[in-house]
This record gives structure tokens, C-alpha cells and sequence, in this order.
């Protein structure tokens, strides 16, 4: 292409010499567009306010700039601080993430040098499991006689891969 040519030009007049510029002027083409080639993709699950799951986007093209957005009611634009770093590169860090957030989306929107803005596919989700709560005490059972009887026990909870261990 024409990138890089220098150009000047001759000015002739009634009267003599002819001048020339100084010939330093140079052409600047941008040959791409931004053009997404990785989508981000869902971290792995992190416990509530542990961990720091990322999201990345590759992508080609002059001049790019980047700016991340979470989907809550529609896709907002995310800012550097509390929970988030990196809002305006390639890459988005969120340090110990809020049980309120799980199942958020996350898109990059990558501008260029040249037109049009492109936007990731915003399928990228994170995945905060909640720590374990006990949301129902268990209850002292009906007295029995020793040697007779079945008392029973039972807690509930909530939280992902619960095990339980009773104890005396």
C-alpha cells in the first residue's frame, strides 16, 4: 500500500525560482479494524470473596483500546476499583468476588484507529459459590428411655458440595 509515502510539493510562480517543501510530510494508512479472534471465556468457579477470576480478549487491529462492561439489567461500563482491575486492557481481575455477583456476564468492547467498534459475545459468566450457612438449627428431639427410641437430628444449609459430620 501507500503507507509511509512522503510527499512535498513544487511552488512555481510569475517570478523565478521554484521552491520545494522539505518533502517530510508522510502518509499514514491504517489497514485494520478491530476484529475480535478469542472470545473470553467463563473462569473457573471461585468461593464468595476468594479468589481472582479473569476474563481475556484477543484481538487484532490498529490502535486498540479496550473498555470491559458486566451485564446486570444491561451492559454497563466497569471502572477500575473495589473489586475490578484492568477495565481498560485486554485483560478484567476481579479480587474476591461477592456471592452477588455470581452468574454476572462480562463483554470487552474493542475500539480502534479505525471503524467499527466491536463488541465480545458476552457469554462469559462468573461462577461464585456461596460458603456454607446453616439456615436451620437442629432441635433437641422428645426425651426417651435409655434403651428405648430412635431420636433423630437434622440441620439444613445452604452452600455447593455439602458434607455433613456429626458430632457429640
Amino acid at each position: 500500500g501507500m503507507n509511509g509515502y512522503k510527499y512535498r510539493s513544487v511552488v512555481s510562480g510569475t517570478c523565478s525560482p521554484s521552491v520545494n517543501s522539505d518533502g517530510t510530510a508522510t502518509l499514514t494508512v491504517h489497514n485494520s479494524s478491530p476484529a475480535i479472534t478469542g472470545e473470553p471465556s467463563s473462569p473457573a468457579a471461585v468461593c464468595t470473596g476468594t479468589g481472582t477470576p479473569s476474563f481475556t480478549v484477543t484481538a487484532t487491529g490498529d490502535g486498540l483500546t479496550y473498555q470491559w462492561q458486566e451485564y446486570i439489567v444491561g451492559w454497563l461500563d466497569i471502572t477500575n476499583g473495589g473489586v475490578y482491575s484492568g477495565s481498560t486492557t485486554s485483560t478484567l481481575t476481579i479480587t474476591n468476588p461477592t456471592a452477588g455477583m455470581n452468574g454476572y456476564k462480562y463483554r470487552s468492547v474493542v475500539s480502534g484507529t479505525c471503524s467499527p467498534t466491536v463488541n465480545s459475545d458476552g457469554t462469559a459468566t462468573l461462577t461464585v459459590q456461596a460458603s456454607p450457612a446453616i439456615t436451620g438449627e437442629p432441635s433437641s428431639p422428645a426425651a426417651v428411655c435409655a434403651g428405648t427410641g430412635t431420636p433423630s437430628f437434622t440441620v439444613t444449609a445452604t452452600g455447593v458440595g455439602l458434607s455433613y459430620q456429626w458430632q457429640e
